[in-house]
């Protein structure tokens, strides 16, 4: 073989090792066929969940100041990690009654709290009679089947409230993290300049 001939076959077994290992299916590195699906060691189907549900039956002179389920689901996660969740509830003063209304809202998750309450105050006599409450929220899961939740609660002395429709939406990521949502009392503070 003359030296043209050489550099050529020299070329083409540098380009030909170069092409084995940059194939998935051919080099025998970390990533490989069997990797070539994952992300940090998770499958596709692990990476993410999404969930979305939805009720529009209306619930009638709803009044109790217990925490109560108006929405609740389950949801299974394919990894340990982190789901975030928005609830809304759509509402009004109840028309037979014209006192104000203190509805609240929050999120749980396996009965425990993963948002902070959000409130929704109406007054019929001053037109303030209808709204909606959006609620986040979030937690750490474990894999596995849990179950999420949208309560309201109604404290107020005389009024009571017309529930019309409320929705949940859900994302589960097995990355990211939620801080725990502190379960404090209900305490009235003392005015400083009162004192």
């Amino acid at each position: 073989m003359n030296t043209r001939t050489h550099v050529a076959v020299a070329v083409a077994a540098v380009a030909a090792a170069s092409v084995a290992l940059a194939a998935p299916t051919i080099g025998k590195a970390r990533f490989d066929v069997q990797n070539a699906d994952k992300v940090d060691g998770y499958h596709a189907k692990q990476l993410n969940v999404v969930k979305f549900w939805s009720n529009s039956n209306s619930i009638d002179n709803f009044d109790t100041c217990s925490w109560t389920p108006v929405l609740k689901r389950t949801f299974k996660a394919p990894a340990d990690g982190t789901v975030t969740l928005q609830g809304e509830v759509t509402g009004e003063t109840d028309f037979d009654f014209a006192f104000v209304s203190d509805f609240r809202t929050r999120l749980v998750v396996d009965g425990k709290a993963a948002s902070q309450e959000s409130e929704l105050a109406t007054e019929a006599e001053h037109g303030i009679d209808r709204g909606n409450s959006p609620t986040v929220g979030g937690r750490n899961v474990s894999k596995g089947k849990h179950h999420v939740a949208l309560q309201a609660s109604e404290c107020s002395n005389d009024g009571v409230f017309y529930l019309q429709s409320r929705s949940m939406s859900l994302q589960f990521s097995p990355f990211g993290s939620a801080e725990k949502v502190p379960q404090s009392a209900v305490t009235m503070k003392a005015n400083p300049q009162q004192q």
